[in-house]
Parts: C-alpha cells; sequence; structure tokens
C-alpha cells in the first residue's frame, strides 16, 4: 500500500477543515465571545498545521490511489474530521469531555443528526454555524467520495451507466473528476443560496437562515432551537424547508440538467415521480383523518413533518 496519497488526502483535508473554522472564528470576533475565538482559533492552529506538514512531506511524490488506498482512505477520512471536527466543541467546554465532541462532529459530517445537546441554544452562536457547516461539508463530501470512489470497485460512479446524467453537468459525456466535482459544487451551492435567501424573505432572521439553509441540502437535520423549525410562526418557512428538502434527497445530477434548461427532467425520472405521489397519498390520507376543516397551516406542518421523515432529515419536532 502507498501511504503517500493517504498522507496527502488528509492533510489537505485537514487544511480544508482549517480553513473552514475562519468562518466560524470571525463570526467570535464579531461578537466578542472570547471562549469561541479562543476555541476556533486553537482548531484553525491545530488543524492547519498538521494538515500543513502531511501536505508537504509527500510533496513531490508520486500519487497513485489505487483500490487499497480506496479503503484504506475512507474511514481515515471520517476519523480525522470528527477528531478536527469535535475540537472546538470540546475547547468552548459544552461538551463534558472529547468523546461527546467528537460525537457531535461525527453526526455532522454524516448527515446524522443525531445531537448530545437536548437544546441546541446553550451553544454559541459560533458552535451553532459550525454543526450546520459540519453537515453542509458532510453532504457535499458524500457526493464526492460517491464519484471518486466508487469506479475504484468497477461499479463506474455516476460515468458509466448514467451518461444522460452528466451530460449536462460537463460539455463532453466522460467528464473529469474535479470538473464534475466543481459542476457539483456549483449546483449544491447554489440551492443553498437559495434556501437562505427564500428562509430570510419569508420572514426567518439571517443567522437562522444561513445555519437551516445548510442542514436542509444536507438533510441532516441540526437546528439551532430545541422547538425546530416549527418553531418559525409561517406557511411559508415550512413551505420552503419542506421543497428544498425535497431537492437535497434527489439525485443532484438532475438539478444540473434542470438548469442547464432540462426543464422536464424531474417529471420523467423514476424517483421524483414515486416521492411526489408518496406525498400527494399522505396528504390527502391527512385531509381525511382531520376533516375538510382543517387549516391551510396545520396541513403545510404536517406536510413539513412527512417530508421531514421521508427524506431522513429528522427535524426536532416533525416526528411522526
Amino acid at each position: 500500500m502507498n501511504a503517500t496519497p493517504l498522507l496527502r488526502v488528509l492533510g489537505a483535508t485537514m487544511v480544508f477543515l482549517a480553513v473552514s473554522m475562519l468562518i466560524p472564528l470571525m463570526l467570535a470576533i464579531s461578537q466578542d465571545d472570547s471562549v469561541s475565538k479562543n476555541a476556533f482559533s486553537a482548531g484553525v492552529c491545530v488543524s492547519g498545521f498538521f494538515g500543513i506538514v502531511l501536505f508537504l512531506t509527500t510533496r513531490g511524490r508520486p500519487f497513485t490511489i489505487g483500490r487499497r488506498e480506496t479503503v484504506a482512505l475512507l474511514p481515515l477520512l471520517a476519523v480525522v474530521a470528527t477528531l478536527i471536527g469535535g475540537l472546538p466543541f470540546y475547547l468552548c467546554g459544552n461538551a463534558e469531555n472529547f468523546l461527546d465532541a467528537s460525537f457531535e462532529a461525527l453526526s455532522g459530517i454524516t448527515t446524522t443528526g443525531l445531537s448530545l445537546f437536548p437544546d441546541p441554544s446553550v451553544l454559541s452562536p459560533s458552535e451553532l454555524l459550525w454543526r450546520a457547516m459540519l453537515q453542509w461539508i458532510g453532504g457535499y463530501g458524500t457526493l464526492v467520495l460517491v464519484i471518486w470512489a466508487l469506479p475504484s470497485f468497477g461499479l463506474g460512479g455516476v460515468f458509466m451507466p448514467r451518461r444522460d446524467a452528466v451530460e449536462t453537468l460537463a460539455a463532453d459525456p466522460q467528464p473529469s473528476f474535479h470538473r464534475l466535482v466543481r459542476s457539483l459544487f456549483v449546483v449544491y451551492g447554489s440551492l443553498t443560496v437559495m434556501c437562505a435567501t427564500a428562509l430570510l424573505f419569508a420572514g426567518m432572521p439571517l443567522f437562522d437562515s444561513i445555519c437551516y439553509s445548510m442542514s436542509t441540502l444536507s438533510t441532516g437535520g441540526f437546528v439551532i432551537e430545541s422547538s425546530g423549525p416549527l418553531g418559525f410562526k409561517g406557511v411559508g418557512i415550512h413551505l420552503i424547508l419542506a421543497l428544498f428538502m425535497m431537492l437535497g434527497a434527489i439525485n443532484f445530477t438532475l438539478h444540473g440538467r434542470f438548469i442547464s434548461g432540462d426543464w422536464g427532467v424531474y417529471s420523467r425520472e423514476f424517483e421524483c415521480r414515486i416521492l411526489l405521489i408518496v406525498i400527494l397519498v399522505a396528504v390527502v390520507l391527512i385531509l381525511s383523518f382531520t376533516g375538510k376543516n382543517t387549516s391551510g397551516s396545520t396541513i403545510v406542518s404536517e406536510l413539513l413533518t412527512l417530508v421531514s421523515v421521508l427524506t431522513t432529515t429528522g427535524y426536532p419536532g416533525t416526528e411522526m
């Protein structure tokens, strides 16, 4: 097994996490939160230092990743991201120990959404933002790993069987890995910005809209208050969250095709039709059981609950 690609990718990942921590660090500085400022500063320094060391020590060496390297790298990436991602939670003092802090980070990176904090409001704004960012990074990271890892096992990933899906994400039928990853990032990032903007115009505060947009597109389900999204009064907010949860659960190559002008892509795709049919049937059942006098806001709240369960987002307060 060649250790060079393992160390270089791990180093690049640690540098990326260090750069990402600069965002909650700047938030802590702007709010004069000394505890969070020190915690994220330490996280940036530790992650950045070891990442740069690993990256530089492997510079200039042959970089070849085979099947064995792929098998070893996937769990190593999860471990490194968990340990680095959990460091700020531990240093801020809200997690009882480093294991709890690492659990919170792992839940975010894997978009599982389980939390050791029944009331997330005990966390500082910087920690809340970092939790949402971990889910957003994990959601995009999953897409990248699928594209990169599956061909190593002869499964082809999205390259071989889904020629129609990738044609609109790149000019040629067999796009390069980097080109496809960049295209998916544009789609993923654009949908996140659209979600945050829509939530903001619907009446959600700016900070809340940013955090919820990241946890919604990743279908992770981290919240900033124990009441979850149902704590926000407004049909518009609930509809926006339901819509973008569905978009986050659908194959992202379809979004790329839609953006490229293929307006009927969703209606032709089997998974989209099934999802819409299930939702429509569920809404009809809800109306039949709750009665004709059910208010529109109640129906929308039930719809939000349904979509949260179907997409495995699992927002608190939306359990069925």
